[in-house]
């Protein structure tokens, strides 16, 4: 039965052999680096703030409903006596 990656086997022992490049791209990096400037922050504080302000309607909302799911029916009793 024949290897079905000799091919890959040959191609990586031909891949180790050959030197690779000397490049030094670091000066040129670091110049780039420096001239770009940084970006602003503000749209990331708005989202934060909507994110703030709805976390905050769910909240509240919540605790609101908090007392409907402790008591079901104390809204309909509430009802019943302001009725009599």
């Amino acid at each position: 039965m024949s290897n079905p990656f000799k091919c890959f086997d040959e191609l990586a022992a031909r891949a180790r052999q050959e030197a690779a490049p000397s490049v030094n791209a670091t000066a040129g990096v670091i110049s780039r680096l420096q001239q770009v400037e940084e970006p602003s922050n503000v749209p990331l504080e708005v989202f934060a703030a909507g994110a703030l302000a709805l976390a905050l309607v769910a909240a509240l909302t919540a605790a609101q409903l908090f007392g409907l799911i402790n008591d079901p029916l104390s809204d309909l009793f509430q009802a019943a006596i302001i009725v009599w």
